[in-house]
């Protein structure tokens, strides 16, 4: 198995995070079916090493690649790397839950009485 760094390409903080981006990234390395009858590689993925409000210098990893066949890194690489948005100024991450859907099928946001 292979590993790569996908380096930050500026100094800042984790703005967002595209997260379909991200999975699709992983999709291509093996982590999941484009089409009906692909192989799932288990040993394949995508690993977030900064996350939203981090600070990250340039050149410091994002994120790393795990991957079986070379020829599908370099662009789950670049599409990890363009699902990051840094900024210079700091931000403040959300919650990380936003509600919860209960045995009768609601949705009680998070702060609700």
């Amino acid at each position: 198995r292979y590993w790569e760094t996908v380096p930050a390409p500026s100094t800042g903080y984790v703005a967002a995070i595209d997260a379909e981006a991200v999975g699709l990234a992983a999709m291509r390395l093996g982590a999941g079916r484009e089409k009906v009858g692909d192989v799932i590689d288990p040993a394949v993925g995508v690993v977030l090493d900064r996350k939203l409000g981090d600070r990250v210098e340039a050149g410091e990893p994002l994120a790393h690649l795990a991957f079986n066949e070379p020829g599908r890194a370099e662009a789950a690489r670049r599409a990890v790397a363009a699902a990051y948005r840094i900024e210079a100024r700091p931000v403040q991450p959300g919650p990380l839950v936003l509600g919860t859907v209960t045995g009768e099928g609601t949705v009680r946001l998070c702060g609700e009485v």
